[in-house]
């Protein structure tokens, strides 16, 4: 993962979320349009608690489209040990999500795709 200019890219990790989703039998139906997307990241730091490494869920959502394209809701949960799930709401995720393959995986950058709105 690399943070910069406010926004995610979504670089490490993907091969592994395939793989999870793949061994859920967890696949989305790209004609339909989801309200959000969730991208799973494995092998993060050892968990001191725990011994395993970190895993996060980020998960996006689409905002309403009467908010204001610069307002993003955010919140964190730790639902089991070491385990997070980050969420984050926003209208710029609904282009996103409008761009994703059957894995939820966004289709070219987020960068290029919110660059676009």
């Amino acid at each position: 993962k690399q943070w910069y200019q406010r926004r995610v890219a979504i670089t490490a990790g993907e091969n592994r979320h395939i793989e999870y989703l793949n061994e859920k039998g967890k696949t989305l139906d790209t004609s339909k349009k989801p309200a959000y997307i969730d991208l799973h990241y494995f092998m993060g730091d050892i968990c001191d608690e725990t011994g395993l490494p970190r895993h996060v869920t980020l998960r996006m959502k689409c905002g309403q489209q009467d908010n204001n394209v610069q307002a993003l809701t955010m919140f964190m949960e730790e639902p089991a040990m070491c385990v997070y799930k980050f969420t984050a709401e926003s209208v710029l995720f609904c282009k996103v999500i409008e761009n994703i393959d059957q894995f939820g995986v966004p289709r070219g950058s987020i960068d290029e795709i919110i660059d676009s709105i």
